[in-house]
């Protein structure tokens, strides 16, 4: 018996798990990982009901003429023999369960999201797992089975820790992000005051409702956008205009939807990959090795990266200079021997002299852009004859330690406040909250 299905991008991998296969109560678990987009198009499959779940992202769904996108806290069921269609944005994880029974919370579902409790969601990575005994895995399909159920309000409500009015709107949006319907209405479809309902956002999900909303849309738009023009994308997650749907997107994730597929492209393709298992043939052996200096010349988008981390945070904020003349500056006499500070941070920001001056855009340093820029207008390692002696090495370690992590993994910010520190270099304030995924399993 084989699962079948088409996938748009080949994924970067696939792990397999099976446990009492043959009998009714086995299981069967495909654990995908891709750097671009998943997809699963137009399959059916006669011999196995099919559960899709991914934990860090949504998933976009078309069963016959539904269209919708599943949550986190949601998956995808297909009774055997239904036509469906499923789509994972880049960089998740995508868990594929095939059983030959129908749990009994979802009986009479045929095509459809279904709820995910916390323990199903829990044994479902367990499971997918090398080193998990066969009885164990057993045991714990008959949990994942219990833990699914039909996507109602009332199941909504028992696992929501406000009055459940937050989940109930929150499960809609996540099938339609695209929606008009604001708040208020939502609130009389659900015979509540608008505070009522916006009291419960606050106290289910730590914000408002608009800016879950925001957050949910920019989600759903992942999962499109490296298979549509930004200007549909805009239009079917609920946005006015393309600009609108650019500028909230730049604003959440620090880059435009444009630069985000070419920074993932340019991570795949400008440095050998990192090795995987997979068996030998041509170019294994450029696969195998480390980054070494050779490659950085191959490497000019991560060296971009870089240049524009170091204009939005230089590690000297300020530096101090005496004069060795007199001189002029705006119109004010500088004395020979004044101690002069220079503000680097605000010059690296002044939007006088560059473009949208906090907005991280990489580009800005491809060479067609700095062409004809003043040498004075960047100066992470400050400039003239007192220049860092380690700008150079610097440079190299950052490029080649930067290209070597974002072989392996993927990582996200996970808000897009980075707020800065300056008690002697600039650091950050504090913790930066990010989610790391292997993108490459890795073998010894």
């Amino acid at each position: 018996m084989t699962v079948v299905g088409h996938q748009a991008v080949d994924p970067l991998w696939c792990e397999e798990y099976g446990y009492g296969l043959g009998d009714p109560t086995g299981i069967f678990v495909l654990k995908y990982r891709s750097a671009g987009a998943l997809e699963f198009g137009d399959t059916r499959q006669d011999f196995l009901h099919q559960l899709y779940w991914s934990p860090d992202g949504m998933l976009s769904t078309l069963d016959g003429p539904n269209a919708r996108f599943i949550g986190a806290n949601e998956a995808f069921w297909v009774h055997r023999a239904m036509s469906h269609h499923v789509r994972a944005g880049g960089n998740q994880t995508v868990y594929r369960l095939c059983l030959r029974e129908v749990p009994a919370g979802i009986n009479d579902l045929s095509v459809g999201p279904v709820s995910v409790d916390t323990e199903a969601a829990r044994l479902i990575q367990a499971i997918a797992r090398p080193g998990y005994g066969e009885q164990a895995a057993l045991a714990a399909r008959g949990s994942i089975m219990a833990g699914l159920a039909s996507s109602q309000p009332g199941f909504i409500r028992e696992r929501a820790s406000g009055a459940g009015y937050a989940r109930a709107v929150a499960r809609e949006l996540t099938h339609d992000p695209g929606t008009d319907c604001r708040l208020d209405e939502w609130a009389a479809e659900l015979h509540v005051s608008p505070k009522t309902l916006q009291r419960d956002f606050q106290r289910e999900f730590d914000m408002s409702y608009t800016q879950w909303r925001t957050k949910l849309r920019l989600q759903a738009a992942q999962v499109l956008l490296e298979s549509q023009p930004v200007s549909k994308v805009a239009a079917r997650v609920g946005y006015a205009s393309p600009s609108a749907f650019i500028s909230a997107f730049a604003k959440e994730f620090g880059r435009t939807p444009g630069g985000r597929r070419s920074a993932q492209a340019s991570a795949d393709s400008e440095a050998p990959p990192y090795r995987t298992s997979d068996p030998g043939g041509r170019g294994q052996q450029d696969r195998d090795r480390d980054l070494t200096v050779d490659d950085v010349p191959r490497l000019p988008h991560t060296v971009r990266v870089i240049h524009e981390a170091l204009r939005l945070c230089p590690p000297a904020a300020i530096v101090t200079r005496m004069t060795m003349r007199d001189t002029v500056v705006d119109g004010f006499r500088i004395p020979q021997g004044t101690n002069a500070m220079v503000g680097i941070y605000t010059l690296h920001r002044d939007p006088e002299l560059w473009d949208q001056p906090e907005r991280f855009d990489p580009d800005r340093f491809a060479p067609e852009n700095s062409a004809g820029r003043d040498r004075w207008q960047y100066l992470p390692f400050r400039g003239g004859p007192r220049t860092c002696i380690g700008d150079h090495f610097a440079m190299l370690e950052a490029t080649l330690g930067l290209a070597s992590i974002v072989r392996t993994a993927d990582i996200t910010a996970l808000n897009s406040e980075f707020p800065i520190d300056v008690p002697f270099t600039t650091t950050a304030a504090g913790p930066i909250p990010a989610r790391l995924v292997t993108r490459r399993p890795v073998t010894a």
